[in-house]
């Protein structure tokens, strides 16, 4: 999921190479001597990035990524092979728009593909639609070779011949496609779509600025690298975040458990009755309730971490604090779980039109409703050395929450020391 802590990261890494694309079409008669100098490396340079971004993405099954790199990876072949001599020779023109209409589109349509494996159904499917298309443009341009016909460019279709040899509808037809990309990220916030957005942008760049020298080669190998610190952090997030709640899981708190400062304080929270909750409306609504609960720890008070323990526990830490300081917040979120009342909802005659659906869920006044309730338990390090210890100390002050009626918090003020070893 796209958070907004992400989407700055993104932000961040993404604005650099911005920079540095303007910057080699700005700058391109002065880069231009270096890149005949490493001629081979210059070209060779996106093959092997956009390859190494393709093995990565099918690695950790991020399909769109692994897709947006195997289009570009495709593009980059037919400019080097096809599109080397003036665009105003034989098919070159023909070969040149066919190549850079169709690739805005198959990139926006690589949006709807799961996560999967490349070599699923589906994304068998999207490739052999993409060949399809190959052969087809093939033939055409074959076509038009072999009976000598010219693809005449009428007024709608000419070049603005001191900016861009690419048309002006063209240009106009890149930017609505990269103003939809960004209109579905902020929709879906899946963090495979910037690279997405970032090939869009890129090859809009390249082919806007085709007459510059090495504009290709440059630019593909800027968006490759993207597409790679993109996997970098998906591949951190998959390790880090929990998938259903999006919160960072049991292996994020044991990372940071390592860094805590001289003070703090740690809070295990734990829905009361979850099993029988699930057992009763079904595991859909458990996973609501599991969504809400991390949802509603997303807005306590105090700079606090929100962690997803496991199953139904999760985690609370607070830095520079100590156990009394976080009561007052933590009865805060105890309460406003207590009273937030989730609409309970018929999976099985649930709308298959979207508007129908929402029409649906507004309307909340005749359907059923539940209520949460959570325990708390709450431990500092004033009297414990080890933030295990401290941890520890607050799952037993949980346990006597749970055991003094639940829906309450304890707070845990006994020492508890580690155990010695030899």
């Amino acid at each position: 999921m796209l958070t907004l802590q992400t989407l700055k990261y993104k932000v961040l890494l993404l604005l650099p190479l911005i920079l540095i694309a303007f910057f080699a079409i700005s700058a391109n008669e002065w880069i231009s001597p270096y890149c005949v100098t490493y001629h081979n490396i210059v070209i060779s340079l996106p093959y092997i990035l956009l390859t190494v971004a393709t093995i990565f993405g099918q690695a950790i099954k991020q399909t769109t990524s692994c897709l947006t790199s195997l289009l570009l990876l495709g593009c980059y072949f037919i400019i080097q092979t096809k599109l080397q001599t003036p665009l105003a020779i034989g098919s070159n023109w023909l070969i040149f728009m066919l190549t850079f209409i169709l690739l805005p589109i198959n990139l926006l349509l690589s949006l709807s593909m799961s996560n999967k494996s490349l070599f699923s159904r589906r994304q068998l499917i999207f490739l052999l639609n993409v060949g399809l298309q190959l052969y087809t443009c093939s033939y055409l341009v074959n076509y038009i070779e072999q009976n000598s016909h010219n693809f005449e460019k009428n007024r709608y279709f000419e070049s603005i011949t001191d900016f861009s040899p690419l048309p002006l509808p063209v240009i106009y037809f890149y930017f609505a496609l990269i103003l939809l990309c960004v209109f579905f990220i902020g929709k879906r916030k899946k963090v495979s779509d910037v690279s997405v957005f970032t090939s869009l942008l890129f090859s809009a760049l390249t082919s806007t600025f085709f007459h510059l020298s090495y504009i290709s080669s440059i630019l593909f190998s800027l968006a490759s690298c993207f597409i790679i610190l993109n996997l970098i952090f998906c591949s951190r997030e998959l390790a880090f975040d929990d998938p259903l709640t999006q919160l960072p899981s049991r292996r994020a708190l044991e990372d940071d458990l390592k860094n805590t400062g001289s003070k703090f304080t740690i809070a295990m929270l734990d829905i009361d009755h979850f099993k029988k909750f699930n057992d009763t409306y079904g595991h859909n609504t458990g996973d609501n309730v599991l969504k809400l609960v991390a949802e509603l720890m997303r807005t306590v008070r105090g700079n606090a971490r929100i962690y997803r323990y496991g199953g139904e526990e999760f985690t609370i830490l607070f830095n520079g604090k100590t156990a009394h300081d976080c009561t007052e917040y933590l009865d805060e979120l105890r309460k406003k779980i207590a009273n937030y009342k989730l609409i309970l909802r018929d999976y099985e005659k649930r709308p298959e039109n979207e508007d129908a659906g929402v029409t649906q869920r507004s309307n909340t006044q005749n359907q059923p409703s539940v209520t949460v309730t959570v325990s708390i338990g709450i431990a500092d390090n004033c009297k414990l050395d080890d933030p295990i210890d401290v941890m520890k100390a607050a799952d037993r002050a949980l346990y006597k929450a749970k055991d003094l009626g639940r829906n309450r918090i304890s707070v845990n003020t006994s020492k508890v020391s580690s155990p010695k070893i030899g």
